[in-house]
């Protein structure tokens, strides 16, 4: 499944980010600020860890050369949820890439 970006009603966030097939390529979220409130890594049928990297720009990113705003674990065939209150401001956009190493 492809990015999706829906929209929600609620007290904390007006739009949701799902994307069940990220890799190691480069995606964008947004081109402009924005305040993150959770982020799931679902990791289960992965047998190796991963790191959500993500990125505070709208330039170009080349991963393993361009340094992350922030960095995000998910062990070996486990979830991770993090939760950020009252939440994590990114202020240029977000890029975002998902690495074994």
């Amino acid at each position: 499944m492809a990015q999706t970006i829906a929209t929600v009603i609620g007290k904390l966030s007006a739009t949701r980010l799902d994307n069940t097939s990220v890799t190691s390529s480069v995606q964008t979220a947004t081109g402009s600020s924005t305040v993150i409130n959770q982020i799931i890594i679902d990791n289960s049928n992965n047998s190796t860890a991963v790191y959500l990297k993500l990125y505070n720009t709208t330039g170009s990113v080349t991963v393993g050369t361009t340094d992350p705003a922030c960095v995000f674990p998910a062990a070996a065939s486990e979830a991770a949820d993090f939760q950020f209150s009252p939440g994590l401001t990114l202020d240029t956009g977000i890029k975002y890439a998902c690495v074994q190493e």
